[in-house]
C-alpha cells in the first residue's frame, strides 16, 4: 500500500515515481499506468532499513534515489532492482553527520545531493560512494547561516541550491565550493517577504524558484541576483 505520499519524481520517458512516507516505500508507476514497488522497510534488505522516506530524485538513466528521514540515510535503486545505501547517519565518516534527511537531488554525473534537516547541512554523493559535505549550519560563512534545510536541486552546471526553512534563505553552493545567499527573509526587498521556504527548483537558465510555505508566495532569482516575487497569497 501506499500511505502518506510524499515526494515525486519523473524520469526522461515519462514514469513517475512516489515516496509513502507512513507506509516505508516508494513506487514507480509506468507512463502506461504499470505500478511496481521498488523499496520497501526492509531498504537493501542487508539491515539497512528504510523508514519515513521523504525526497526522490531520478537520474539520466533511471535510477531512483531516496531519503529515509528517519532512518538517516539515502538509498539508489538502479532500474533493475539493486538498492544500495549510499548514505547514512555518518554522513561523511569525518564528524559531519546526516539527520534527518529530505530533499534529494541529482547531476547528470550521478552525483546524489542530499540535505540534513536536523544536522543542518548537505552532501554530496559521487557515484564510487565519495562523501563530502557541501553547506554546513555557517551557511556562506559570512554570517548567513542555514538552519533546517529542507529542499535541494542542482542545474545544469552542477550548482546545487539549498533552502533554509528556519534560517529563512536559500543559498547556492558551486562545484569548486563556493557559497551564496541568493534570498533571505526580505524576499525582493520590496516588502515581499520569504518566510519558510520548502521547494526549491532551476530552469535550464539557472533562474531558481523559491516557495516561501507561510509567507504564502514564491519567487523567482536570477544568475545575476534579480529577485521577484512570481505569486502571492
Amino acid at each position: 500500500t501506499l500511505d502518506y505520499p510524499r515526494g515525486i519524481a519523473v524520469d526522461n520517458s515519462g514514469n513517475a515515481y512516489v515516496t509513502g512516507s507512513v507506509s516505508d516505500n516508494a513506487f514507480k508507476i509506468t507512463s502506461d499506468g504499470v505500478i511496481t514497488e521498488i523499496i520497501d522497510s526492509t531498504g537493501d534488505g542487508m539491515g539497512n532499513t528504510l523508514d519515513c522516506p521523504w525526497g526522490i530524485a531520478v537520474d539520466d538513466s533511471g535510477n531512483a534515489y531516496v531519503t529515509g528521514s528517519a532512518s538517516d540515510n539515502a538509498f539508489k535503486i538502479t532500474p533493475d532492482g539493486v538498492i544500495t545505501e549510499i548514505i547514512d547517519s555518518t554522513g561523511d565518516g569525518m564528524g559531519n553527520t546526516l539527520d534527518y534527511p529530505r530533499g534529494i537531488a541529482v547531476d547528470n554525473s550521478g552525483n546524489a545531493y542530499v540535505t540534513g534537516s536536523v544536522s543542518d547541512n548537505a552532501l554530496k554523493i559521487t557515484p564510487d560512494g565519495v562523501i563530502t559535505e557541501i553547506i554546513d549550519y555557517t551557511g556562506d560563512g559570512m554570517g548567513n547561516t542555514l538552519d533546517y534545510p529542507w529542499g535541494i536541486v542542482v542545474d545544469n552546471s552542477s550548482n546545487a541550491y539549498v533552502t533554509g526553512d528556519y534560517s529563512d534563505n536559500a543559498f547556492k553552493i558551486a562545484p569548486d565550493g563556493v557559497i551564496t545567499e541568493i534570498i533571505d527573509s526580505t524576499g525582493d526587498g520590496m516588502g515581499n517577504a520569504l518566510d519558510y521556504p520548502c521547494g526549491i527548483t532551476v530552469d535550464d537558465s539557472r533562474s531558481a524558484y523559491v516557495t516561501g510555505s507561510v509567507s504564502d508566495n514564491a519567487f523567482k532569482i536570477t544568475p545575476g541576483g534579480v529577485i521577484t516575487e512570481i505569486i502571492d497569497s
